[in-house]
């Protein structure tokens, strides 16, 4: 959307990537993927990059028989995610996958309540996911500082919030 906000024609060229792979290419992958209208654009591009270069991309049938989606509520989704990895190592993974995905839609949301300030605000509470999982991300971090590497790199947590508590 970032992409799409900076120049519409991209959007154009996105609708049409099947046809035009070429074109599709010089806008949408490398550092040309890097969005001046997204807020941290860069940030989640090398996540994104991370995580594309470093890990196997399943099949969708066999990804979404380990994972379901309800709804909690009016407010609220639940997620569930079957595995077999060691807790910790699942647990790193899955904290980052939080923080990254909450991280990914403020920075959308700054995006839209910048390009539409007309419209509706799009607030997303950040610091309150944070707060929530704070102690625990410091103590996977305290029993594995690889976890500490996955926080960072694939979730985009701030590294003072993986400090020790004194």
């Amino acid at each position: 959307m970032g992409k799409w906000l900076d120049d519409l024609s991209n959007f154009e060229v996105w609708k049409k990537h099947e046809n035009n792979w070429k074109d599709y290419q010089k806008i949408y992958q490398g550092i040309n993927m890097v969005s001046e209208s997204l807020p941290d654009s860069s940030d989640i591009q090398k996540v994104l990059k991370h995580i594309n270069d470093d890990f196997m991309h399943t099949n969708p049938s066999y990804y979404r028989r380990h994972s379901q989606l309800i709804d909690v509520d009016e407010k609220n989704v639940g997620m569930y995610v079957t595995y077999i990895d060691d807790k910790q190592d699942h647990c790193a993974h899955l904290y980052a996958f939080l923080h990254v995905t909450l991280f990914i839609l403020k920075s959308v949301g700054k995006m839209l309540s910048k390009s539409y300030p007309d419209h509706l605000s799009f607030e997303v509470n950040l610091q309150k996911l944070q707060s929530v999982f704070s102690n625990k991300v410091k103590e996977i971090v305290k029993s594995n500082d690889e976890h500490r590497k996955v926080l960072e790199e694939l979730g985009l947590w701030p590294n003072n919030l993986l400090e020790p508590m004194p």
